[in-house]
């Protein structure tokens, strides 16, 4: 834990801090029982047999957006709440991930390093194209997703996305990929992890869904 995140807990509750693995599993034998909260990065393992162990546990705040190794489960059996901070976040990780992406296309690191070595005066940087009107395949639909999509989508680009299963929310500018993998993408985010970003088999070409319907919540503007 960051130490102004353990100082600004400490003005309001008793903070314990453990070093390492075994740090921890003392901390729960000697203070386990009154032990109600958690602040956890989301790196250390909070299973079901660890929280078994927090019988006055109220609440584990996640101050990063992964949940992979809290055991949501057993939380949610007890009426244990959890935060994490996708909200908070996701429009600043949206903004990183369509970066990249324009910079790639665009080759800005190349144009950055011919106007610096002075190569400018003696010869121009060709212009490279655009990614309007391009496909962007987009791994899980959740709110870094939903950013990425929503960006896309307002620099002229034609967002995908690829789930276990359909996603209802407001958000329409997108369309399901439900077959293949997305080989017509022009470009692919994933917002997970990279060991887990998996391509699950319902995901498809950009546009077809074997029938050449979507259903209407999942219809794009315009011809896309």
């Amino acid at each position: 834990m960051p130490a102004a995140t353990a100082a600004a807990l400490a003005q309001h509750f008793e903070v314990l801090v453990p070093d390492d693995p075994e740090d921890l599993d003392r901390l729960v034998v000697d203070h386990g029982q009154r032990i109600r909260g958690i602040a956890t990065a989301g790196k250390a393992r909070l299973d079901r047999a660890l929280l078994q162990r927090l019988p006055a546990l109220e609440i584990v705040a996640c101050y990063s957006a992964g949940l992979d190794n809290i055991d949501t489960d057993a939380l949610a059996e007890r009426g244990i709440a959890l935060t994490n901070s996708s909200v908070a976040l996701a429009d600043e990780v949206a903004d990183l991930a369509i970066t990249p992406i324009v910079m790639a296309r665009r080759r800005l690191v190349a144009a950055d390093a011919h106007i610096r070595s002075g190569a400018w005066a003696a010869s121009a940087f060709l212009l490279r194209r655009s990614v309007r009107g391009e496909r962007l395949g987009v791994l899980g639909l959740g709110y870094i997703a939903s950013g990425i999509a929503r960006r896309a989508d307002a620099m002229g680009m034609h967002p995908r996305y690829c789930t276990r299963r359909p996603v209802r929310s407001a958000l329409t500018l997108v369309i399901r990929m439900p077959t293949r993998s997305p080989t017509t993408a022009t470009f692919l985010s994933s917002p997970v992890r990279a060991e887990r970003a998996t391509v699950p088999s319902q995901c498809g070409r950009s546009g077809d869904d074997g029938a050449g319907k979507y259903p209407r919540q999942y219809r794009p503007r315009g011809n896309h």
